[in-house]
């Protein structure tokens, strides 16, 4: 049996640190990437992970303190779970 080296196809840039220009700056390097999923949820969904009632989401949603919902079908709307998560970190900031 012999052995297989497997190598990346694109060899990771390397990090040089970031030397701040004065005593008051701190260096960063990286950058913090909140990425949500961005699928439709339903009010079930919405009422749960909030903990809000119905009544207030959509009265909310119409004072424009929370997302829009998207119309999925005839009868059916949706918020996006990725709208719904930014809001409610823009909330605890």
């Amino acid at each position: 049996m012999s052995s297989i080296m497997l190598t990346p196809a694109v060899k990771p840039a390397s990090i040089n640190p970031v030397k701040p220009t004065d005593r008051n700056t701190i260096p960063v390097q990286i950058a913090e990437c909140k990425c949500y999923p961005r699928r439709p949820q339903g009010i079930k969904w919405v009422t749960e992970f909030t903990g809000k009632t119905k009544q207030t989401i959509y009265r909310w949603e119409r004072e424009g303190r929370f997302p829009k919902r998207i119309k999925i079908g005839p009868n059916s709307v949706a918020w996006l779970e990725s709208d719904v998560r930014a809001w409610l970190d823009g909330c605890a900031a």
